[in-house]
């Protein structure tokens, strides 16, 4: 049984663990884009209680990020799905420049760090943003998560939200743990080891930032003055020529379905 088939992926569901950095940049530059925090609910309200994406954790590319007063969102952060193996990390993420892709709330206005009943679930600001927005969805994932929570591991409380607290606000990914963790979402886990994410190939009008093969980034984050590919070639140990033909290898076999 592959990877995939464990974790009860479909096809074209691409499955990358390990460190964030590095899964997250090899996942772009396979042209593919991660799975957020919707696309991870609206797959678990498709299937049902002893299904593996209930009972596994996944990172997404959410941004949060929290100090003593405020909480910050970031859908689909650019930061996070730029990040790559090369970069300098501050407290196990990114320092957070807030302009118009962050939402920010009152941390006095929110349930936080413990777990929810149903109903304070289904009202949660950061629970509806990581849902989209979609309300609908949002409350066919409350109602699964709850009662299978119940059936499984007689929880009665769950969905709790766990932001860390900085001086200054530090995005780091959000992760939705697994059935038997709460169906928590935590955005404390450091950019580091223990990462899942799910690759999708999205549809040719949605966003892509794959990096371009000799993109020089600017970024004030990177140590490495080298491109994104130039790192990862010499993280594996392959000229660009080599790379080059292990592209035309997998084409050749794609197309002969071998």
């Amino acid at each position: 049984m592959t990877r995939q088939q464990e974790l009860g992926l479909k096809e074209g569901q691409v499955p990358f663990e390990g460190d964030y950095l590095q899964k997250m940049f090899e996942l772009r530059l396979a042209g593919l884009t991660p799975w957020s925090t919707e696309d991870v609910m609206d797959a678990r309200n498709k299937v049902g209680i002893n299904h593996p994406l209930w009972n596994n954790y996944f990172d997404t590319d959410f941004g949060i990020a929290g100090t003593k007063n405020r909480v910050y969102v970031i859908p689909h952060s650019k930061n996070l799905r730029s990040v790559t193996a090369g970069m300098k990390l501050t407290a196990g993420g990114l320092p957070l420049e807030v302009d118009a892709s962050v939402k920010v709330y009152n941390h006095k206005d929110m349930i936080l760090d413990r777990n929810l009943d149903e109903d304070e679930a289904r009202k949660h600001p950061l629970w509806s943003a990581f849902a989209g927005g979609n309300q609908d969805q949002l409350n066919q994932y409350v109602e699964k998560a709850f009662r299978f929570g119940k059936d499984k591991y007689d929880y009665n409380q769950t969905m709790g939200i766990f932001v860390p607290v900085d001086k200054e606000p530090i995005e780091r990914a959000v992760v939705l743990s697994r059935l038997g963790g709460r169906s928590q979402a935590g955005g404390n886990y450091l950019l580091v080891n223990l990462t899942r994410f799910v690759g999708v190939r999205r549809s040719a009008n949605e966003v892509s930032i794959a990096p371009q093969a000799h993109e020089k980034k600017s970024s004030p984050f990177r140590e490495d003055p080298r491109s994104d590919l130039e790192i990862f070639l010499s993280q594996h140990n392959l000229s660009e020529d080599e790379l080059l033909k292990a592209v035309e290898l997998y084409n050749a076999a794609k197309e002969l379905k071998i």
